[in-house]
Order: structure tokens, then C-alpha cells, then sequence
């Protein structure tokens, strides 16, 4: 970190329709300014969707934007797409890749989360 405390506010928005969950967020946060580096605020957010394929599969695609912190570099701009299953009743596993739309985005990343659910 740069030492200095960020500050965010943000909104997040979800519709139910059926087996499909429409989600977007929309944020601003202003960044601590470190001596020597100038780092801008940024607007960020995000819109997508999570269909759920059977009582335990979903996936989904969801596009992120955000303004970059340095005046000389590109937005992010990524689409990930995923899906999530259970292994069993403590386990779920997610696949998802991503690609970018931007210089300061991958060209293409992919991966699993493994997730352990605690009582």
C-alpha cells in the first residue's frame, strides 16, 4: 500500500428474475495522496448476470470498469465469465476466466477458488 487511507462509496443493485440474478455496482473512490505520488479518484463499476443452471450450478458473466489511479495509464476493462458447482456440503469449486479490453487489463487469466463453508 502507499501508506495513506483510501475512501470508498459504492451502490450495489440486484434483480431476481426467476433463475437469473441481473447485479451492477457503481462507486468513487478517493485515494490518500503518499508524497511523491500522484494518484487520482477513480469511478468504478461493474454489470452482470448469475443463472442458476440446476439447484446446485450457476455461472454467470460479469463486465468490471475502472478508472485508473494514474492520468497516464488505461482504465480496466474486464468480462469474467464463471461457474460455480458443490463439491459436497462443505465444499463448492468455481472455474472462471477472464479477458481484458484494455492495456491496463490481461489479455487473458483463468482459475479455480475453492471454497469451505464453516458452522
Amino acid at each position: 500500500g502507499t501508506g495513506e487511507h483510501d475512501y470508498s462509496v459504492q451502490a450495489d443493485i440486484y434483480k431476481f428474475i426467476d433463475d437469473f440474478t441481473l447485479l451492477g455496482t457503481v462507486g468513487y473512490k478517493m485515494r490518500g495522496d503518499p508524497t511523491g505520488v500522484d494518484l487520482e479518484n477513480v469511478f468504478f463499476g461493474s454489470v452482470g448476470g448469475i443463472y442458476q443452471f440446476t439447484q446446485t450450478t450457476r455461472g454467470g458473466l460479469i463486465f468490471d470498469y475502472r478508472e485508473s489511479a494514474f492520468a497516464s495509464s488505461d482504465s480496466i476493462r474486464e468480462l469474467t465469465g464463471f461457474v460455480s458447482r458443490p463439491i459436497n456440503e462443505e465444499w463448492r469449486v468455481q472455474f472462471y476466466a477472464l479477458t481484458g479490453f484494455s492495456n491496463s487489463s490481461p489479455d487473458l487469466s483463468g482459475g479455480v477458488l475453492i471454497k469451505r463453508a464453516f458452522e
